[in-house]
């Protein structure tokens, strides 16, 4: 929910007609987020979040330096 997640969460919101539904950021450092009340969980709760509710898209704005989390 850094800066690229703000320019996504920005670009989805700006727009309605587009189809897209914002629910939420999955952070492990919510504190430093541009939408802290936007935050819903930590990366670990994302994937059982989806499944839970049936997410069709989910965009990952991690960093390249967090390999291991975006191939997960």
């Amino acid at each position: 929910a850094g800066p690229v997640g703000n320019d996504l969460y920005e670009f989805f919101t700006s727009d309605h007609s587009l189809g897209y539904r914002f629910l939420g950021f999955f952070d492990d450092q919510p504190e430093k987020c541009y939408h802290t009340e936007k935050v819903i969980g930590s990366l670990d709760e994302a994937e059982k979040f989806a499944l839970d509710n049936r997410i069709d898209e989910i965009y990952c704005a991690l960093p390249d330096s967090a390999g291991e989390k975006i191939r997960h």
